[in-house]
């Protein structure tokens, strides 16, 4: 994910230390809590606007001897300083803590989920908290840049979505904090560094459906009519032979069952990456994750071999997701 520095027109080498020294003044962490050394503060468009009216009420007074001018102009600087003090001290405090985040395909959108909450006096819930603004200045989000939220001394969960590119472990850098509330003459933010990660799968191609290979030997797919496992009751049919009725239990219920068994089948399916069509690595490994995502869906039980990891047969949706994830993380061959 692209840093917001790179969307600043400035030289690359005061971008580099701009963040060296964001780095050291806001370190990352699993959970931040906003003080005066993360909080930056500056007047908004309208801030400069409300000062500016101030300013030539001010003059026009002096100019008109007109004390009710002086009067005006005075409680708007008054104002702007309250301003001031409230705006900032609804952001201090704010504690974000990184939770959890949803694995993706390459190329849809990465959820991670983020709690917002103040904190809490011994009087009761702090004021402020209101109109508070979180999420990556990326453009990512679906309705803006920044979600709203409103803890007011509460926890609240917020889910930030983010794009995704590439396969892999998905870091998407400095999150942004910020509020104009009470009077939106100033603008309070920070750039908030949380130990937030989320692992992007690859991306899902259209696939032809799989075949297994030829391996050799027993499988592990189940086949009712077998004669290797016992695999429950079912009613008496009049086609059922005399010998699969089971006797004992007719004895104590009167009720005529037959045994079930199931066998195996013969072969098991592999998807391995040393098989899989593509030019290149990517393109193999994206064939690999749509073949799971498909056999998923089915009653089908199947394996991952990827060079030296093999995941053994099995077959749901944890089995996909543990294919998943081993397809995500894959460096490549080993030498």
């Amino acid at each position: 994910m692209k840093s917001f520095l790179s969307q600043i027109l400035l030289p690359q080498a005061f971008r580099n230390r701009w963040q060296r020294w964001l780095d050291r003044r806001i370190p990352l962490a699993r959970s931040i809590t906003l003080n005066q050394k993360s909080l930056f503060i500056l007047p908004t468009a309208a801030g400069y606007g409300f000062l500016l009216v101030a300013l030539l009420i001010f003059l026009a007074g002096v100019n008109y001897r007109n004390s009710l001018s002086y009067g005006v102009a005075f409680f708007m600087v008054a104002l702007f300083q309250v301003a001031l003090w409230q705006t900032w001290r609804n952001l201090a405090g704010l504690t974000l803590t990184a939770r959890h985040g949803y694995s993706v395909h390459a190329g849809q959108r990465a959820r991670l989920v983020v709690t917002v909450g103040s904190e809490q006096s011994g009087t009761g819930k702090r004021f402020g908290g209101l109109g508070v603004m979180v999420g990556w200045p990326d453009g990512s989000q679906p309705n803006g840049n920044l979600v709203r939220v409103d803890p007011q001394g509460q926890n609240v969960d917020v889910e930030l979505t983010c794009a995704t590119e590439n396969r892999g472990v998905l870091r998407p850098g400095r999150l942004r904090v910020e509020t104009t509330w009470p009077l939106g003459l100033f603008r309070t933010w920070s750039w908030v560094a949380l130990d937030q990660s989320v692992l992007v799968w690859p991306s899902l191609i259209p696939v032809e459906p799989f075949n297994a290979s030829s391996s050799q030997g027993e499988g592990h797919q189940s086949v009712a009519g077998g004669m290797d496992d016992f695999d429950g009751f079912r009613s008496f049919q009049p086609t059922d032979s005399a010998a699969q009725v089971d006797w004992k239990v007719w004895a104590r219920s009167d009720e005529l069952v037959v045994r079930q068994f199931h066998g195996l089948a013969g072969d098991d399916l592999w998807l391995d990456l040393a098989q899989a069509p593509g030019r290149d690595i990517e393109q193999q490994l994206s064939w690999l994750a749509s073949q799971c995502v498909a056999l998923s869906s089915t009653q089908a039980i199947w394996g991952l071999k990827l060079g030296e990891i093999v995941i053994a047969p099995s077959q749901g949706g944890s089995h996909c997701q543990q294919c998943l994830d081993a397809l995500a993380r894959f460096s490549g061959p080993q030498e």
